[in-house]
């Protein structure tokens, strides 16, 4: 995630350095590094140590400031991660899973309090969320405003309704490649060309990037240093 993370930082750096370009007319050297990526991408936990000396903890799939907010086991030993970051959103889920007097107990009235007491409540939850298959949850929580969703595996993500209807699978040719994430309402963003072949382009990068003659190029064919 490091890897790709930074490659979006880069992107949209890229973007702003030529926004920019447009009222100075100058370019300039655009820098980053994994490391750096990844010490951004501690958001919370960051501000949690830089601001109250709080050292951070494994917590597994769950959130560390918001409970309830992790991966619970379901009735057919699937996974289905609930979240509920406010009261409203909190006193939601109690009513769709099937608990609303959880609603009224003082000590899970507020986040804070629910971070306090989170072993006692996740363990009422973890129970309830176990009575029915993650297909049964799925369809409970259709409507609800708390974040939900199970956890697939890869052939269950490729056959999940809305990622059908995004178009993100996207043939060209022979090949079957993952769209772009992002779709623009006046322009196109989809995959132009397949992934090249092994020294589909050798002869093209050797001409037009290194400037070598026809018999330079054949040169290092016969001698197998390209192939």
């Amino acid at each position: 995630m490091t890897d790709l993370a930074t490659g979006l930082y880069l992107h949209g750096g890229i973007m702003a350095a030529l926004i920019q370009r447009q009222s100075t007319n100058r370019g300039q050297k655009i820098e980053s590094n994994l490391l750096s990526t990844q010490v951004s991408c501690l958001v919370n936990l960051a501000s949690n140590y830089l601001n109250g000396g709080v050292e951070a903890k494994r917590w597994g799939t769950a959130h560390e400031s918001i409970v309830p907010y992790e991966a619970f086991r379901t009735k057919d030993d699937r996974w289905m991660t609930i979240g509920a970051g406010s009261n409203e959103l909190f006193h939601e889920m109690c009513e769709v899973v099937g608990l609303p007097h959880l609603k009224t107990t003082e000590k899970y009235s507020t986040n804070a309090l629910r971070v306090e007491y989170r072993e006692e409540l996740i363990g009422i939850l973890a129970n309830q969320i176990k009575t029915k298959t993650c297909t049964e949850w799925t369809e409970e929580f259709k409507l609800s405003k708390f974040p939900y969703g199970p956890v697939n595996n890869i052939q269950e993500v490729f056959s999940d309704p809305q990622v059908k209807a995004s178009e993100l699978v996207q043939e060209i040719g022979s090949y079957k490649v993952v769209g772009p994430a992002v779709k623009y309402s006046l322009a196109q963003n989809t995959v132009r060309l397949p992934p090249p072949e092994l020294g589909q382009h050798t002869r093209e990068v050797l001409r037009n990037v290194l400037h070598m003659s026809g018999s330079e190029i054949e040169e290092l064919y016969q001698k197998s240093i390209v192939s």
